[in-house]
């Protein structure tokens, strides 16, 4: 017998969850995110619009992001209606807390940072060299106008976290074209090299991760963090308040690498052209082979 009302917390994952890119999903029709100049640039699509205002309705929605404080200032549609918005963003390197009644802005939980700052002081070197050899390769392959290549920064505090090659091609086969040409020739072999970085691909980017970040212990550590605290004012009022008791986890996710924060749900949920449900499906469909044999 349950002895609390339970409280539903959805950690999700954003892009190609909630929103993508009109490039990538021309159904979207919710503005969901700005650019750097304030143009809209991802949608949600109708279905995700109703999933989100379902979510936020019932219990509270945490994003799960390798964005930045910064990008995760740009989704403009993150929008709860509740009095404090929580999200993990930079792989869960950073905590933000926003109070909807105060300034309504986005801001990082020291204490939750500090633990990964050694880690990221110790691999500015071996990431900015890491940067520049790839960089130097699509140069020599003249592929630096279809191919961009992006040093994402922890928090505000201009310190690189981790690289990101981007598609910027127009034609849909010339992306999947290029897409592999960066996996291949310039992400994996670094990846094997250096033996520093998780490899996270979407349909238009690869990312190089490096190992000491982790969105799944960032998730275990803030759903404990949520029972305890964490010494931080502006962390602990919005815990006190929001007053999480009997939680009932669901984790969603599109990609593989989501898996790893996802296991601390209670349930999981995918989209169903992800490439979590897609290879849920093809194992699935062998599973079935072996049965029939």
């Amino acid at each position: 017998m349950l002895n609390a009302t339970p409280t539903f917390v959805y950690y999700s994952d954003l892009d190609h969850t909630l929103f993508q890119s009109l490039k990538s999903d021309p159904a979207g029709i919710h503005p969901m995110t700005e650019d750097s100049k304030g143009a809209h640039q991802g949608y949600a699509r109708p279905d995700q619009q109703h999933l989100f205002n379902l979510m936020a309705g019932n219990g509270y929605v945490i994003p799960v992001t390798a964005r930045s404080h910064e990008q995760m200032e740009r989704v403009t549609g993150w929008v709860t209606g509740r009095e404090y918005d929580l999200a993990l963003t930079d792989l869960g390197a950073t905590l933000l807390v926003r109070d909807n009644n105060g300034d309504a802005q986005w801001h990082a939980v020291e204490r939750w940072q500090d633990e990964y700052l050694s880690q990221v002081q110790a691999n500015i070197r071996r990431l900015t060299k890491d940067y520049e050899q790839i960089e130097s390769r699509l140069r020599d392959a003249d592929l630096l106008d279809s191919i961009r290549i992006d040093m994402i920064q922890l928090g505000k505090l201009h310190l690189p976290l981790y690289i990101v090659l981007s598609v910027t091609h127009d034609d849909p086969e010339r992306v999947k074209e290029l897409q592999q040409i960066c996996r291949v020739r310039f992400a994996e072999p670094i990846a094997r090299m250096a033996g520093a970085y998780v490899l996270h691909e979407t349909a238009d980017s690869v990312c190089l991760w490096p190992t000491f970040v982790s969105k799944g212990k960032a998730v275990k550590r803030l759903q404990q963090a949520l029972v305890d605290g964490l010494g931080d004012s502006r962390f602990d009022r919005a815990r006190d308040f929001l007053d999480i008791q009997n939680p009932v986890n669901v984790c969603i996710g599109d990609s593989i690498t989501d898996l790893e924060f996802m296991q601390n749900g209670h349930f999981m949920m995918a989209p169903t052209q992800s490439p979590i449900a897609l290879s849920a499906f093809e194992t699935a469909r062998k599973e079935m082979d072996k049965e029939t044999l």
